[in-house]
This record gives C-alpha cells, structure tokens and sequence, in this order.
C-alpha cells in the first residue's frame, strides 16, 4: 500500500497541485490535521476537494487550529476517523486522533491530557479487537522523539499519544503539528514521521509491503508564505 501524509496544510491548496504524481499514484491519502487555518466549512472542503481531484480514497482527522466544524465536515464526507479504527485493506487499519493537548496559543481544538488519554483508551480497545497491523494517524506527535522539538529544542509532544504506541505498537505513527520538527524517529518497533507543513510543500510518502515499511519527506516547490504558524 502506498500512502500520502499530507498535514498542516492550513487551507493552501497550491502545493497539492504540485504532488499531485505521487498523490495520483497512491492508494489513500492521510490528512493528519490543521486542514484549515482557523477556517470553516468552506475552506475545509476546498483542501479535501483539491485532494480528491487526483485520489478519491481519503482520510483525516482535524488539527487543533481546525474549529469543531470541521469534523462534522468531515463526517458528513464520511471520512473522519478521529477516535476511529477503519480499515485500509486486508489486515490493515488506521486509528485516527485529532485534535491536539493545550497549546500557549489557546487555539480551538485543543484537549486536556485526561481526555486525550480516554480517547485513546477507547481507540486502544478498538485496536486490541482487530488484533491486525494498524496505523496511528495522530495530529498532535508523540513525546520526546525527533519529531516533536520545537526551536528551543523543547520536546512538546504529547504523553498519552506516546504510551498508545508503546502498549498498542502500531507499524507506524503519522504525526504533524510542530512544524519545525520535520523528521522521522522511531519508539521501539513504531516508526514515527512528521513530514512538516503541507502549506509549505512538504509531504510524506509511506510504502507498506509485507516485508516491512518506507518512508520518506518529500518537498513539492513551497508556495509562498502566507500565514505564521502557531
């Protein structure tokens, strides 16, 4: 299976365009929040839309700069899969976590660790009655890898997201949100990729043989920048 992470696109719709070969060529495209840079409906359906011109099979979860519309958006296109697990192929799901932990910014989806962590219990039982290879589509990275390090070089992932990689072991974690912390790590057996912004061009390419899994960052020529990150 080939897969595109498409996160933080943050409503742009012009680096799409110029992905458009490997999102064409996959099998699913997974859009791992921020869709919307504080966007409605409308700016929602324009990036899913954008998408779906070159791959109809799609799945996200909202990020925490995405208002709570955005996921009954993404219901009604029936491709919301945050506290779900839906299946991609034979012995192959993907559990989805939006949202993200309290940010300095206050922004609109945020969660306290005590629900982050009922969420994914809920999802984890879900994964446990599978008992097959699942992905973990989370918008908000796991704590302490290379994939959440803000400029300081702080580690601000979350906990919980972590602890349901260490207990569940999914094949990999799709991860976005810190936008400076582009890169791929790995918690024991789970390799972790945060590809960075989509709104500036970045992307990952996930390939899942039964022999094992690649990834890689890709980058499309960024558009120019139009928003400050939070």
């Amino acid at each position: 299976m080939k897969i595109v992470l498409l996160t933080d696109t943050h409503g742009d719709t012009q680096n799409i365009e110029k992905m458009k070969d490997d999102i064409s060529s996959s099998d699913v495209v997974i859009v791992v929040g921020d869709i919307t840079h504080f966007g409605g409906h409308d700016e929602a359906a324009k990036v899913i839309d954008a998408i779906r011109k070159y791959q109809p099979n799609v799945y996200g979860v909202s990020g925490n700069c995405d208002y709570h519309d955005i996921d009954a958006y993404l219901d009604v296109e029936q491709i919301n899969i945050h506290g779900k697990v839906v299946r991609l192929a034979k012995d192959l799901y993907i559990a989805g976590l939006g949202g993200s932990q309290t940010t300095p910014f206050d922004t609109p989806n945020e969660y306290q660790e005590k629900d982050y962590i009922r969420i994914l219990d809920e999802l984890g039982q879900k994964v446990e009655s599978r008992n097959s290879r699942v992905i973990l589509a989370a918008h908000n990275p796991p704590y302490g890898t290379a994939c959440d390090k803000v400029r300081s070089g702080a580690n601000v992932g979350s906990r919980p997201v972590r602890q349901f990689i260490e207990k569940h072991s999914p094949l990999i974690c799709l991860c976005g949100h810190i936008h400076e912390s582009a890169a791929k790590d790995m918690i024991a057996d789970t390799m972790v990729i945060n590809p960075g912004p989509a709104k500036d061009g970045h992307y990952g390419l996930i390939e899942i043989t039964e022999k094992g899994i690649k990834a890689e960052i890709k980058k499309a020529s960024a558009a120019k920048k139009r928003f400050r990150f939070f």
